[in-house]
């Protein structure tokens, strides 16, 4: 029998064998710490940032809450901050304005979403098309720019904005430059108007944005298109606006305009006759009213009126650049809806406007 010493070949490959394994699991435990810190550093991000008022619509999803706060700033991984609330959200998310902070952790901005919505830390005013600064008599009057920035705002009056818009110093590129007044040339849109906002600044996003809306409809080149410089487009376009009842007549009320200046025929428009009476542009004129001698009686005077009668919105402004083809001098309500009968023939006129007041919409 064989007594010499024996090899012992198992007891290296359970030793390696160990040593793999452990090896593994320090990798497992390295990736983990990583993997840990880092979605820490997702969820605590650092020092807060600046305030941002962020609105969430009615209906959004927790993804889509996610998504929004990423991608303005608010959280750093919109994924992360989705499991985030899934895991730690107590209550519910409202639709609403709110106000946070850029950067902030995640646990800071779960605790002001579950809290409810915020009043927005800006006032918001609506300047609807049609809306006048003035009206021709030089005052403002309930129901038009003026006073909208005023209710809306309450540090502003009547008499601030009325200042600014007097000064001078804020002036359309439209704007000719014997001409002082900004009517016609503040686009009517909704507008934001944080804390730090004062008149001038306001007034000035306005004529930035008619500016803006304007050279897009190509009133850098109208007389090419209409024969008329861009602040008598701009003035067309303020009287399709007070004038046109539906979209679909602009381009005809344009060309209504048009044909009767050409041919040396007052345009007849009592929108801008009641302008410059400085009364509401809605409703009946009596008979002195449509009788008085201003500039803005179209009745008696040929021509357009001095100045715009309101604020055109984007579609009077692009009527105004592209009227329709036609012979009509004359038009009427026809219709509930707004729309508006078409005419060159002067008796079928006034068969129209008597069925319009029979209709008790004249």
């Amino acid at each position: 029998m064989d007594t010499g010493p024996r090899q012992v070949l198992h007891e290296p490959r359970r030793g390696r064998g160990c040593m793999v394994v452990l090896g593994l699991l320090v990798v497992v435990a390295l990736v983990a710490g990583v993997a840990g810190v880092w979605v820490m550093r997702q969820v605590n991000p650092g020092s807060p940032g600046d305030e941002v008022a962020v609105t969430i619509p009615e209906g959004t999803s927790t993804s889509g809450i996610a998504r929004l706060l990423a991608d303005e700033g608010i959280v750093t991984n919109a994924s992360i901050f989705e499991y985030y609330v899934k895991f730690r959200g107590e209550g519910t998310i409202q639709a609403g304005d709110y106000l946070l902070r850029e950067n902030a952790s995640m646990g800071s901005t779960l605790a002001v979403l579950e809290a409810g919505p915020q009043a927005p830390p800006f006032d918001e005013v609506t300047i609807p098309e049609g809306y006048s600064v003035w009206q021709g008599s030089g005052l403002p009057v309930p129901g038009n720019t003026v006073t909208a920035l005023d209710e809306a705002v309450d540090r502003f009056t009547t008499e601030s904005i009325s200042q600014v818009l007097l000064s001078g110093q804020l002036r359309s590129r439209y704007q000719p430059a014997d001409q002082g007044n900004l009517e016609g040339l503040l686009f009517p849109d909704t507008y934001r108007i944080e804390e730090e906002d004062t008149e001038a600044t306001i007034v000035s996003a306005m004529i930035d944005r008619f500016d803006q809306v304007a050279q897009e409809a190509g009133y850098d080149d109208t007389e090419s298109v209409t024969g008329l410089s861009a602040y008598e487009t701009i003035i067309v376009a303020s009287l399709i606006e007070r004038e046109a009842g539906i979209d679909e007549d602009r381009a005809k009320v344009a060309r209504v305009i048009y044909n009767r200046l050409d041919q040396g025929i007052p345009l007849g428009i009592d929108a801008a006759v009641a302008y410059g009476v400085g009364g509401a542009t809605n409703g009946t004129l009596t008979a002195s009213q449509l009788e008085t001698d201003t500039p803005y009686n179209t009745r008696i005077h040929q021509g357009l009126p001095p100045t715009p009668i309101g604020q055109p919105g984007r579609a009077s402004l692009e009527a105004a650049m592209n009227p329709a083809d036609g012979p009509w001098l004359y038009y009427v309500l026809a219709g509930q809806d707004g729309h508006h009968f078409f005419t060159d023939s002067y008796d079928e006129f006034l068969e129209a406007k008597d069925e319009c007041q029979a209709m008790g919409l004249c």
